[in-house]
C-alpha cells in the first residue's frame, strides 16, 4: 500500500509570522473502485512526535474529500497511506495573508514486516488466552526524521482444535515486552520500532479491532491466514498503545501456533 509523507516541514514565525498557519488537504479518488486512505498530522518538536491530526477516509469513485488543520507549530509533517494508486492526494499551506502554497510528499520505502510467532500448546485457559502482544518502542530513532508508522498487516494460525480469535488495541496485558532480535526473529533493535510480548496469557480491556473463526482436526493442524489490510482494516498502533492476538478454544484445552505481522513504514 502507498505511503506518502511531507518530511519535516519547518514553520517557523519569520518577522512575527509563520509560512503556514493553516494545511488544508484534498483526497481525489480517481479510480474505478472505492478506496481507504488515512492521514495523520505530526507535531516534531521536542524529542517525541505527537499527533495534532488523524482521519480516515472512505472514497467511492470520483469523490473528492477536504480537510483543513491549523499548524501553529515550529516543526510538523503529514503522512498519508492508502489502498489503491488510483487516490491522488494534494496538500495546500496556506499563510496568514490567505495565500495559498502547494506543498510536496514523496513516497516513503516500507522498511520491513516485522512478525514474531508463538506455539501454545495443552494449555487449560481456553477463554481469552493472550498470545502475541505489539507495541511501539518509545525509544526508538526514527530514520530520517519521519515519523515511523505501524499497521497491522495479517496473521497466522496452526490450530487443532477450532477456535476463534479476536484482535484488541489497547488495554492491560501481564508478562513483558522486549526488544528485537528474539529467539525467533533476528531483526536488529535498530531496524524495528516494535517491542513484542510472547510471555503474556490475559489482557483485559481495550478495543476490539476484528475477530473470526478457526476450524479444527482433532490429530492434525488446518491453518488460517489472514490479511487484514486486505479486507480493510487499516489498525494504526499508536505509541505505547498494545495490540493483542487472543485464542478462545471451543474445546478443552488450546492448541496453537500463530504468527502476527505488523508493517513497519518512515
Amino acid at each position: 500500500m502507498p505511503s506518502i509523507t511531507t518530511g519535516n516541514l519547518i514553520n517557523i514565525p519569520i518577522q512575527g509570522d509563520r509560512p503556514y498557519v493553516q494545511v488544508i488537504v484534498k483526497v481525489i479518488n480517481n479510480n474505478t473502485s472505492s478506496g481507504l486512505c488515512y492521514l495523520k498530522g505530526l507535531v516534531n518538536n521536542g524529542s517525541q512526535q505527537a499527533p495534532f491530526a488523524e482521519d480516515l477516509f472512505f472514497l467511492d469513485t470520483e469523490e473528492i474529500i477536504t480537510r483543513t488543520y491549523d499548524v501553529g507549530y515550529d516543526h510538523f509533517q503529514i503522512n498519508a497511506i492508502y489502498s489503491t494508486l488510483g487516490l491522488e492526494i494534494a496538500l495546500y499551506g496556506v499563510d496568514a495573508g490567505g495565500l495559498y502554497t502547494p506543498i510536496d510528499m514523496e513516497e516513503v520505502n516500507i522498511s520491513r514486516v516485522t512478525s514474531e510467532i508463538r506455539s501454545v500448546n495443552s494449555i487449560t485457559q481456553v477463554d481469552n488466552y493472550a498470545v502475541i502482544s505489539f507495541r511501539k518502542n518509545l525509544s526508538f530513532t526514527n530514520p530520517y526524521g519521519v515519523a515511523a508508522s505501524v499497521y497491522v498487516e495479517g496473521l497466522d494460525i496452526l490450530t487443532r482444535n477450532p477456535a476463534r480469535y479476536t484482535l484488541i488495541q489497547g488495554g492491560n496485558i501481564d508478562g513483558n515486552f522486549i526488544q528485537y532480535p528474539t529467539p525467533t526473529t533476528q531483526i536488529p533493535a535498530e531496524e524495528t520500532a516494535l517491542e513484542v510480548n510472547t510471555t503474556c496469557s490475559v489482557v483485559t480491556n481495550g478495543r476490539v479491532v476484528t475477530q473470526g473463526t478457526l476450524t479444527g482436526i482433532a490429530g492434525a493442524f488446518t491453518k488460517t491466514s489472514v490479511n487484514l489490510m486486505e479486507e480493510g482494516v487499516m489498525c494504526y498502533l499508536e505509541d505505547g498503545t498494545n495490540l493483542t492476538l487472543v485464542i478462545d478454544s471451543l474445546m478443552e484445552d488450546i492448541d496453537v501456533v500463530v504468527t502476527l505481522r505488523m508493517l513497519e513504514q518512515w
